[in-house]
């Protein structure tokens, strides 16, 4: 299928090879200030109208002081980098053997020089019944010295690879050389699809050829075993015949009992006989191929949790940043908090801060889940609030805009309960709207408990309906407690839950009022409760009290 490109006033670059995906010729990039690529008319690589997963202008190739870089251009569906999403408009650098895919295609980058074959074509005749053979007995002990030197040349190679293309390209050329083949392929079984993924391909005359790879030697060697396609199997396959195939070897790459890809290798007319060890010899290879691998997943972990730690630390500085200090007093109003995450950062939100004519507002809320998405989406609900009750001063309207809002940006299934109030300095006059929440109650000045709500409204974003503020009173010496379920919910050792009746026997008897005081003993009760799994709680855990001393007396 042909594509549009210009040439740019000299050769060829850069080649994007197709690997998997719909038939299409090579991409040819010159080196030029930009190469555009997608299904548009003024692209200068111009895909196929009829594929829409492919944007009209998709992305853009540029070469910039000897190094290739490609762009994302806002695709619908993205561009893809060995694996991985490409921010829109960020370079990404691109090195050989690198895998790009771009809509229904994977690319792998090479040189335009690179003389490995480019046609693939996958045979699906079926093979009679006896035309497999399976290998058991590679007797390692014949192999001659020389291949013996090729195995522990191989074994050099692999050590310190950093990817499966990489891997190819080591290995493939001994391998060529150590088996009597006249070409040799590694292949990825283990894709998404049907399809399976060509890491690289030799050949020993170093020219282009058409390669046929047969499906049921890939499917059969995928049981662990090496396995060849015999005579009986070559003269039923017209495909095999067609390009004088004489011999085909598969042989597995196994790893963890699982068979993530094969060596493919087969001989043509006029080639020389393979070598008599040739089995044992790639059997023995791919023993070192399946070592790599594994060590390549290890780094990938090892680099996935130092990703994974990178955005811990950045959510846990988003948290820090939108928390405020862990006590304090606005006025007449004290207040005292703790958050304790279950898992490194908290979905549980807090914040208290001064409003217009003499007021204060504050809220605690829980979102949906732990972890950093939990953090991000509680931090982006924490600036919503504040951002809506500075803006109306009452708590209703500014909540219903907060749902509104939430309903637009956060996922179906996430959502937040919330417990927000706005308390008069002067009069301790309270509005609030407890959104699904329904852990908060009042410890009187003398020591008594009243529940002020029961979580009756909605949580945000779980259903489009209006809120109304509901109202109650302060006196001086009276404090508002509010806590998350991580308190109520946490499990003792033999999994009873902490509960709300012992949160209020915890805080009725409490001889000091403070909120750093109520805030502590609730704390530690639910600590000692939970016992040996004080330290890894099975949820969000936060406490927050707000004290309102009275009226404060004119100067």
């Amino acid at each position: 299928m042909p594509h549009d490109f210009a040439d740019g006033g000299g050769g060829p670059a850069l080649r994007l090879e197709p690997i998997m995906g719909p038939p299409l010729d090579p991409l040819l990039i010159y080196s030029e200030p930009e190469t555009t690529i997608g299904r548009g008319s003024d692209c200068r690589v111009r895909l196929p109208e009829q594929e829409r997963t492919v944007s009209r202008l998709h992305c853009s190739i540029a070469s910039r002081a000897g190094a290739w870089l490609l762009r994302d251009r806002g695709s619908r569906h993205g561009t893809i980098v060995n694996g991985d999403a490409l921010q829109p408009e960020v370079e990404h650098p691109l090195r050989r053997g690198d895998r790009v895919r771009i809509g229904p295609w994977t690319f792998r980058v090479a040189d335009p020089s690179d003389t490995a074959p480019t046609t693939i074509l996958l045979d699906e005749a079926p093979s009679p019944p006896g035309s497999l053979r399976t290998i058991t007995d590679a007797n390692r002990d014949n192999i001659n010295r020389r291949r013996l030197e090729l195995v522990l040349e191989c074994a050099k190679r692999v050590q310190g690879v950093t990817d499966e293309s990489a891997l190819a390209e080591q290995l493939l050329d001994l391998i060529l050389e150590g088996s009597g083949y006249s070409l040799v392929a590694l292949i990825r079984t283990a894709t998404t699809t049907d399809q399976p993924e060509v890491l690289g391909v030799r050949t020993a005359s170093k020219r282009p050829v058409q390669v046929i790879y047969s499906r049921h030697l890939l499917r059969a060697a995928a049981r662990g075993q090496i396995v060849q396609l015999n005579q009986s199997g070559m003269a039923a396959n017209m495909t095999v015949v067609g390009n004088a195939i004489h011999s085909a070897m598969c042989v597995p790459v196994v790893q963890s009992n699982k068979v993530p890809m094969c060596l493919y290798l087969d001989a043509r007319q006029n080639d020389p006989p393979v070598h008599d060890d040739a089995a044992a010899f790639c059997q023995a290879v791919a023993e070192l191929c399946a070592l790599a691998v594994a060590n390549l997943a290890r780094v990938r972990l090892e680099q996935e949790h130092v990703r994974a730690t990178e955005r811990m630390q950045a959510a846990m500085d988003i948290q820090r940043g939108a928390l405020p200090p862990p006590a304090g007093n606005l006025g007449p109003v004290d207040y005292a908090v703790k958050i304790y995450p279950a898992r490194t950062v908290a979905g549980d939100l807090f914040d208290i801060f001064p409003l217009d004519h003499g007021r204060v507002a504050f809220f605690m809320g829980d979102v949906v889940g732990k972890g950093v998405a939990a953090a991000i989406l509680g931090a982006m609900t924490q600036a919503y609030i504040g951002a809506a009750l500075r803006s109306h001063g009452d708590v209703g309207p500014a909540l219903c805009e907060v749902n509104s809002h939430l309903a637009r940006k956060a996922a179906d299934d996430k959502f937040v309960s919330l417990w927000c109030g706005i308390l008069d300095q002067a009069t301790g006059e309270l509005r609030y709207v407890d959104a699904g929440h329904g852990y908060a109650m009042i410890r009187r000045a003398n020591g008594t408990l009243e529940a002020v709500s029961d979580g009756d409204d909605a949580p945000l974003r779980a259903a489009d309906a209006p809120y109304a503020s509901h109202g109650a009173r302060l006196h001086p010496g009276d404090a508002l407690l509010l806590y998350s379920d991580g308190v109520a919910e946490q499990p003792s050792p033999t999994g009873e839950f902490f509960g709300v009746p012992r949160v209020r026997s915890v805080v009725a008897p409490t001889v000091t009022t403070t909120p750093a005081a109520l805030v502590d003993e609730l704390v530690e009760a639910v600590r000692q409760f939970a016992g040996p799994k004080a330290t890894d709680p099975a949820d969000d855990l936060s406490v927050a009290a707000i004290r309102w001393r009275g009226p404060e007396k004119p100067a």
